[in-house]
């Protein structure tokens, strides 16, 4: 009877080693189908929310005429600001003058609507003032003419927040400059001089 006794026992000792050895043996994670990398844990914003969230829309949206802006004067680091009399003047951009629509015309050119309410009504674009003497910047009623078309021209710079900078010019009256003399903006012909001032436009949302 003892023979008996030790293989029922070397029996049962062998059937308990194979059980370990199986339940020991390490799980190996089953890639995503495609192999695609897995997701990380909480999402990641697409490309167009993250720009939205961070520096705004892009510079397509807002020639596109959808978004409202600042119209940033990067030499002096000041804002363009449309006052209730009319003239253009530069601010902090903090302001209600501060912000502007571009409004797509012909050729590449823009209306550049002031959003700063008026008292009475109405809708009131950037143009040209040429009763001032040097010539100015002003506001009157949307109206597509010679005084109210500018042309933005990418100077292949940026201004501090590494924004692309532009000229804004008009066809008949030149570039819009600015005098760090006098503190003030002047519409001048250049010719072959340097055109001074650059502008960067910075998303301020939806219009």
């Amino acid at each position: 009877m003892r023979p008996t006794r030790i293989l029922a026992t070397g029996a049962a000792l062998m059937l308990l080693t194979a059980g370990c050895g199986t339940a020991s043996e390490p799980t190996v994670p089953v890639p995503p189908a495609g192999g695609a990398e897995p997701a990380p844990s909480g999402g990641t914003a697409s490309p167009s929310e993250s720009a939205e969230a961070g520096q705004g829309a892009g510079l397509d949206a807002i020639k596109a005429g959808d978004r409202k802006i600042l119209i940033h004067l990067a030499e002096a680091d000041r804002d363009l600001s449309a006052t209730y009399e009319g003239p253009v003047t530069t601010g902090d951009g903090t302001d209600d003058g501060a912000l502007f629509r571009l409004l797509p015309v012909v050729d590449g050119q823009y209306m550049i609507e002031a959003l700063r309410p008026r008292e009475e009504g109405g809708r009131w674009c950037v143009v040209v003032d040429d009763r001032a003497n040097p010539r100015t910047l002003a506001t009157a009623e949307c109206a597509e003419e010679q005084r109210s078309r500018f042309a933005l021209t990418e100077t292949g710079g940026s201004d501090d927040k590494g924004r692309p900078t532009h000229h804004l010019t008009n066809d008949a009256y030149g570039a819009v400059q600015y005098s760090g003399e006098r503190q003030a903006l002047y519409v001048e012909e250049v010719g072959d001089a340097p055109i001074a001032g650059t502008f960067s436009l910075v998303d301020r949302g939806r219009a």
